[in-house]
């Protein structure tokens, strides 16, 4: 596995060419392959094990389509969406699927590269027009995974509510006086319990609860 490799899948050239561009200028990315299919997207995975693979969601065949493909054949490669679409359930879906990153067409420079920053060091990001969008529909939909809040311990309600403020286990765990290893004990505990496999899930689900009780931020 060459663990600098970069993909790059858009079936529009020119936003596609913009892209890398950016990506090579601004974070000395080495993008190995370009695409603008969902096969392709699929077969470059599986051949290059990339680290890194941004993939757009409105090719001919749906990007949603891939994810799961990609998941099976690359399965340490972080997957960034990069769309025009802000509907609740791509955003939801694709991080079903396993995504780490659902970042918006006509974001800026600086929030795409900050985005993929953040994904290249383990962390997840969804641009903010569309995790509110998702946020309105866990609200005015089926509770789903919100009705297991219920089962977490006062402590770990604590800890999730630091993490929707976005603050990082470090963090939490020098408001807390606990060690960074008790806090990630405690996000994992909060995973299984409220049925999530990452830290947007979770606090998708803690904004969504909140959202429909009608109840402050603490």
């Amino acid at each position: 596995m060459r663990s600098s490799a970069r993909i790059v899948i858009d079936d529009h050239p020119v936003l596609r060419a913009g892209l890398v561009q950016l990506l090579r200028v601004e974070l000395s990315f080495d993008i190995v392959a370009e695409g603008g299919s969902v096969r392709e997207a699929v077969d470059l995975a599986r051949k290059l094990q990339p680290d890194l693979l941004l993939l757009d969601l409105s090719m001919e065949q749906s990007g949603l389509e891939a994810i799961g493909q990609i998941v099976e054949v690359a399965g340490k490669t972080k997957i960034i969406i990069v769309t025009a679409s802000d509907a609740a359930y791509d955003v939801q879906t694709a991080l079903d699927r396993g995504v780490s990153g659902y970042l918006l067409k006509g974001s800026t420079g600086a929030e795409i590269l900050d985005a993929v920053a953040l994904v290249s060091e383990g962390k997840d990001f969804v641009s903010p027009r569309a995790m509110s969008r998702a946020i309105m529909a866990a609200r005015d939909g089926a509770a789903g995974p919100h009705s297991r809040l219920s089962s977490l311990s006062p402590r770990e309600r604590t800890v999730l509510e630091m993490m929707a403020s976005g603050l990082s286990n470090r963090d939490i765990g020098t408001k807390l006086g606990i060690a960074e290893k008790s806090v990630k004990f405690h996000v994992t505990n909060i995973f299984s319990k409220v049925g999530v496999r990452n830290r947007v899930e979770a606090v998708l689900a803690y904004n969504g609860t909140i959202a429909a009780s009608g109840a402050p931020h603490q």
